[in-house]
């Protein structure tokens, strides 16, 4: 729309993330680090149902098994407070490639 010149009308937030093992992580022969598998959630129907599936995403793929779990995220509050609401006590670090 903004290259023909006229503006959004509106927007609609998505929400998403994405849940692995560090046991699905392997090496390609070049060297280059690759995720095997990983679960995702995507939602525009707001942070509770994102809260809910993330949560329930990462119990699917073994988090009340996991000795640990880090959360990587981009720094917007709202992902440290589900990160803390939901996953307490978990480090946290900022991704900075994103």
């Amino acid at each position: 729309m903004r290259k023909k010149g006229r503006e959004p009308a509106r927007w609609h937030w998505a929400y998403g993330a994405t849940v692995f093992r560090l046991s699905d992580r392997a090496e390609t022969a070049g060297g280059r680090r690759v995720i095997l598998a990983r679960g995702y959630v995507m939602t525009r129907q707001g942070l509770d149902v994102l809260r809910a599936r993330l949560y329930a995403e990462a119990v699917r793929r073994g988090l009340l098994q996991a000795a640990r779990v880090l959360i990587i995220a981009d720094g917007a509050g709202w992902i440290w407070n589900l990160a803390g609401d939901r996953f307490a006590g978990a480090p946290q670090r900022l991704d900075s490639w994103l």
